[in-house]
């Protein structure tokens, strides 16, 4: 059984949050999981809502990586619901934008689309890097719906939003897959590269992908 709740715990479950985080980053499937569990376990039970939303985020996240759609699809709506009721727009953008991903994913691309550019919209008042990300599952909705016009104009919003390319990176670099997709695979080789130069552990499986996609085109 795990301890009881004790003060401070609120301080270790937003630590928790962050080393879940800290660990999508890094590709690292396994510590996001026991990270974000033993996180969001600890702040429910001391009533911390906001590290409770980042430590399902993470473990939504964990659920989209491993290919479990329909769990990371849940994840994210419930998230965005409840932060909508509670007013706060960033934790809203993220369960968006997890939705989107989850739905594009699945083959939902009308519900991928409206809840990709739901979260685009509500990280208009939020820092830059948060609105790329978010336009990055935009990009990847509107090519799964074949609309790859719209897919690389997102894309084109998104590099200009996001100053910090690792974001897009770990995030599956849809930049490459949009510049692919409009035939450019100079830029897409260039972006995919970097996403791998940037990225590592499960993270750098859709650049490779794209990578892979890039040499079959080239004939390489």
């Amino acid at each position: 059984l795990a301890p009881a709740p004790v003060p401070g715990d609120w301080r270790l479950s937003q630590i928790y949050g962050a080393y879940a985080y800290s660990a999508f980053v890094a590709g690292d499937l396994d510590t996001l999981r026991q990270a974000a569990e033993q996180g969001r376990n600890l702040a429910e039970a001391v009533g911390d809502w906001s590290a409770s939303r980042l430590c399902r985020f993470c473990l939504g996240l964990a659920d989209l990586l491993s290919g479990e759609l329909a769990k990371a699809a849940t994840a994210g709506q419930e998230m965005a619901a409840e932060a909508a009721a509670t007013h706060e727009p960033f934790f809203a953008a993220k369960g968006l934008m997890l939705l989107a991903e989850a739905l594009a994913r699945q083959g939902d691309t009308s519900g991928a689309r409206r809840a990709a550019q739901a979260s685009a919209d509500t990280t208009v008042n939020q820092a830059a890097f948060h609105r790329g990300i978010s336009l990055g599952a935009l990009v990847d909705a509107a090519l799964a719906a074949g609309d790859v016009p719209a897919g690389q104009l997102a894309s084109d919003i998104a590099c200009e939003a996001c100053a910090l390319p690792h974001l897009l990176a770990i995030n599956g670099n849809p930049v490459a897959r949009a510049a692919l997709a409009s035939g450019d695979t100079v830029a897409a080789r260039r972006r995919s590269d970097e996403a791998l130069s940037l990225s590592s552990g499960v993270n750098r499986l859709l650049p490779l992908e794209t990578r892979i996609r890039i040499a079959i085109v080239e004939g390489d």
